[in-house]
């Protein structure tokens, strides 16, 4: 397959980035996260997890002037602006969006940049050579769902949009309560209105209910809650 078969473009949000010079080896990395256990009676016993986040990383340079490299095209950027983008996307801590051709690699995919050198070299003044490892990115940004906000998708499952916005106003309380053994009316207003010193609204709407001495409410009584 001749090298014309492949391309590693990284979408930067704003711009665009195909390496005119592919790299001689791309590594593909994941950290282990098993963990080796002691169990009693059995001994060490290894406990499979899942890898980490992929890692990719690689090394080239970005040339100045066409090339075999480059396949006898000049480069679309020079190295000076392709430099630039990878810093900015990095300082803006863009996710960086990689398109792999030529290979099935698994890569493809949103990817965050975790290191970044670049250097110029002796004898080859304009070029500037680089490192880059990129670590797997995994969208975890909070969303609002609403329970009541579900439908069904064109495959048939279940989807949810975005909750319109927040509620406003008090909850909605009952109309009635039934006393139960335990209660005075502190703690009803406490549970209905959030302080217990609401007390006395709950005792002038059921007066006649409770009586003249507020203190005294007994088991199976039904008050109003205004």
């Amino acid at each position: 397959m001749s090298t014309q078969d492949y391309s590693l473009t990284l979408d930067l949000g704003d711009a665009s980035l195909t390496l005119p010079v592919l790299p001689e080896r791309l590594t593909v990395s994941a950290a282990g996260r098993s963990r080796v256990l002691e169990v009693l009676e059995l001994g060490e016993v290894l406990a499979l997890r899942p890898p980490g986040l992929c890692t990719l990383s690689w090394e080239s340079f970005f040339p100045r002037d066409a090339s075999p490299c480059t396949g006898g095209l000049p480069p679309a950027l020079s190295p000076q602006r392709a430099v630039q983008a990878l810093v900015l996307a990095w300082k803006e801590a863009k996710p960086v969006e990689v398109r792999l051709t030529g290979a099935n690699l698994g890569v493809n995919g949103p990817f965050g940049i975790e290191e970044f050198t670049y250097e110029e070299r002796w004898g080859a003044p304009g070029d500037l050579w680089y490192a880059i490892t990129l670590r797997q990115w995994v969208d975890c940004s909070p969303r609002r769902l609403a329970l009541d906000g579900l439908g069904t998708g064109a495959d048939g499952t279940l989807t949810a949009w975005e909750q319109a916005g927040d509620r406003t106003g008090e909850p909605a309380r009952p109309g009635s309560y039934t006393v139960v053994k335990g209660d005075c009316l502190w703690t009803i207003a406490k549970r209905f209105y959030g302080s217990g010193e609401s007390w006395r609204t709950l005792y002038e709407a059921n007066r006649a209910v409770v009586g003249a001495n507020p203190n005294l409410i007994y088991p199976g009584q039904v008050l109003t809650i205004p």
